[in-house]
């Protein structure tokens, strides 16, 4: 791996952010606490992408550790693991072993998987390998010399580390001082098209939410104000894009249900089966059978970011990595957008979801060097020097994700106030209910699917939350 990593350093001509000049040396962030300093030369596997193959090839856009070529991030990435593979006398290796979650847990049960730790595969929630297959990996608490789930600021807060979250242990983080890749789970964000709203003579939506009036009336205010209706379907604009499960799972927060919640008695329910729950049934159902249907784009979200880049829409509600993941097409269409977050009762609150994170970092449970894994993973994911307090963070967003600094804001607060969706199981059942809330009432569809939901409570819900309260006491409070 170090000539690897040798190689495309020597293709780097910028100076790196992480020169000796310009911050604490890594050797600074090593725990020297466990053990001999050094780790003999021993080699890892990792499931991470470690770039091109062959450096020089500048069309191969294979990442590094989640950035791409020809950026600051993935420059100051390939001099980190170089540096800790020096400093620690270890090889870091790219495992052969694939990218699929499930297809690595049952490699690594039938013993033929070389693989020391999973970075930067997709994880939807661990409760999802269930009945057993989430042993496929070390608990937290078993490394937490090197790598402290207390430590938040480093390895995410308690309401993203919900998605590991299982029999009582944790067992994984993902890389929260790394820029950018904080943002990959952290959903939904509504974005604008501002270029088109403004040249129709409107207000830059920013303006609602900054003076607090950014509610679901006033989204539905706009909607026909934005929208160009055409006898012509390729000629419509839209008023507003949405996928119908991300709009409903984001209404059932706006009015206050959550999927695990405890009612007045204590007790655990089913949050899509309480009132806040029933309203936005309720609620999705009028948006997709009611006055403003032919103005709401229900589509999936490649074909949402496309018509956002044909001006075919006003306003998208997206995921956040449809702007900051690598090659994402609306920041390459030229057209400037704005960030607002989901509208809230209130008008100026922010709240989101979150359901996986394409950053997660596990280490299995068949490795000989679990405890040599997490201490090399916990002087990787330091700070970068130039970039380690919120201040540079957001002089760079400012610089290069967004047009304004209203934007970066929301995305940062918005980071910090998401909770769990456990798509492999709610997420899946949440497709059915909204493709049949466009055809029969919410009542109807609620009841037909409220056993399942009982069942998906009990038997995956309540346990997560059980163990969240157990490692972080009054978490549930």
């Amino acid at each position: 791996m170090l000539k690897k990593i040798t190689a495309i350093l020597m293709m780097i001509s910028m100076i790196l952010v992480t020169s000796c000049a310009s911050g604490p040396q890594l050797m600074d962030f090593i725990d020297n606490s466990g053990g001999p300093q050094t780790l003999g030369g021993i080699t890892l596997y990792f499931t991470a992408n470690f770039g091109p193959e062959d450096p020089s090839n500048t069309s191969d856009l294979t990442p590094f550790l989640g950035y791409t070529q020809n950026t600051t991030f993935y420059d100051a990435a390939i001099e980190r693991v170089a540096q800790v593979e020096k400093d620690l006398d270890v090889n870091i290796e790219q495992s052969p072993e694939g990218r699929e979650l499930n297809d690595i847990v049952y490699l690594l049960a039938s013993g033929d998987g070389k693989l020391d730790a999973v970075i930067g595969v997709g994880v939807d929630y661990i409760g999802g390998l269930m009945p057993s297959l989430y042993k496929a990996f070390t608990p937290m608490s078993s490394v937490s010399q090197y790598i402290d789930i207390q430590d938040s600021a480093k390895w995410g807060d308690p309401k993203r580390l919900e998605m590991f979250a299982w029999d009582g242990e944790i067992y994984g983080v993902i890389p929260n001082y790394w820029p950018e890749l904080q943002f990959s789970s952290s959903d939904f964000i509504v974005i604008p098209n501002v270029d088109y709203i403004e040249s129709i003579g409107e207000t830059d939506p920013r303006d609602f939410f900054e003076n607090g009036v950014w509610t679901l009336e006033k989204m539905e205010e706009l909607i026909p104000l934005y929208a160009q209706y055409s006898d012509v379907k390729e000629e419509i604009i839209y008023g507003l894009s949405a996928n119908e499960r991300h709009l409903y799972e984001m209404l059932v927060q706006y009015y206050g249900a959550d999927w695990a919640q405890k009612n007045a008695n204590g007790k655990w329910e089913m949050g899509s089966l309480s009132e806040g729950g029933r309203l936005a049934a309720e609620k999705l159902h009028d948006y997709m059978t009611g006055e403003l249907s032919d103005l709401i784009l229900f589509d999936k979200v490649g074909a949402q970011t496309y018509r956002w880049g044909q001006k075919q829409v006003a306003m998208s509600l997206l995921h956040t990595i449809c702007l900051t993941e690598p090659y994402a097409l609306i920041p390459q269409v030229g057209f400037e957008y704005a960030v607002l977050p989901f509208p809230s009762q209130d008008g100026k609150s922010i709240f989101g979801q979150f359901e996986r994170n394409v950053e997660a970092i596990m280490i299995t449970s068949f490795s000989m060097y679990s405890e040599e894994s997490a201490k090399v993973l916990n002087a990787i994911y330091e700070p970068f020097a130039d970039y380690n307090d919120e201040t540079s963070l957001i002089e760079r967003y400012n610089s290069t994700l967004f047009f304004d600094e209203r934007d970066t804001e929301i995305m940062l607060k918005l980071s910090e106030s998401v909770r769990l969706l456990p798509s492999n199981s709610i997420g899946e059942l949440n497709i059915k209910i909204t493709e049949e809330l466009g055809k029969f009432d919410a009542a109807e569809v609620l009841s037909r699917y409220s056993s399942l939901l009982q069942n998906i409570l009990e038997t995956e819900l309540i346990p997560v939350k059980e163990t969240m309260e157990k490692i972080f006491p009054g978490y549930n409070d």
